[in-house]
């Protein structure tokens, strides 16, 4: 059987007492997104217990990391626009998760409260027995094999030139 996608051909291969499929990009990109589903879901049914979120429990991670980030910085970092990572810092605020630092001349930071260190890690510890069940499956062996191989897909993302190009000195 012969199966064209994207302008590439593949054929399923019949080999004498093996089956094998061509696996495709797009299968492998749907078992990531697969496995980032059931990691997500997995951490936020917990994390809603504890009335926090898994987008909460990342934010209140990165501004525990980056210390004097601004808010931009952390919004790239989280992959959120500036205006909905703002929004959303604005509701720790409120909730009493982080505090936010005014220092003249500079732009504002922000730091974790004692409630927010408190359910940082909380979080933390869900975040941690998740995945120890979920890549428990797999040996020590299999995961350093399944890292070499996504930080070699990691380091392709320049072919898809998201930065932007220099500009011609023309």
């Amino acid at each position: 059987m012969r199966l064209e996608t994207g302008g590439r051909t593949y054929q399923h291969v019949d080999m004498p007492y093996q089956h094998v499929d061509i696996v495709t990009p797009e299968d492998l990109s749907g078992l990531i997104r697969a496995v980032n589903l059931a990691c997500r879901r997995a951490v936020d049914e917990p994390m809603g217990r504890i009335g926090m979120s898994v987008v909460t429990w990342h934010a209140l991670r990165l501004v525990s990391r980056n210390p004097r980030a601004t808010q931009r910085r952390l919004a790239r970092l989280t992959d959120h626009s500036a205006q909905a990572f703002t929004a959303l810092l604005a509701r720790m605020v409120t909730y009493q998760f982080i505090a936010r630092r005014e220092a003249p001349r500079q732009w504002p930071t922000h730091e974790l409260t004692p409630m927010g260190r408190q359910l940082l890690q909380m979080g933390d510890e869900i975040v941690e027995e998740v995945l120890a069940r979920l890549f428990g499956t797999l040996n020590e062996s299999e995961r350093e094999v399944l890292q070499r191989l996504l930080k070699r897909v990691l380091q392709a993302r320049w072919l898809l030139r998201l930065e932007p190009l220099p500009r011609p000195p023309w």
